[in-house]
């Protein structure tokens, strides 16, 4: 029997899987946005919160790093 992949994990953030599959995570209010997507095997964490635009690569084992990194960003209207 063919188990379907999960795509989404309880808290609705995105699994692994779906990043391989070419997903973006994001968020925004107002002006402000932040994503996380899955590239040649790296994480990238982009925001851009009160004109500032940062930009953070993480290795393809630290999934908990980068969602700890994702919830750090707080968007602010």
């Amino acid at each position: 029997m063919y188990k379907e992949p999960r795509f989404r994990l309880k808290n609705g953030d995105l699994t692994v899987y779906s990043f391989m599959c070419g997903y973006v995570q994001s968020r925004q209010v107002g002006k402000n946005n932040k994503e996380i997507y899955m590239e040649h095997r790296h994480y990238h964490v982009r925001s851009f919160v009160n004109g500032q635009r940062t930009w953070d690569t993480f290795d393809w084992g630290e999934v908990t790093k980068v969602r700890k990194h994702y919830r750090s960003i707080k968007l602010k209207v």
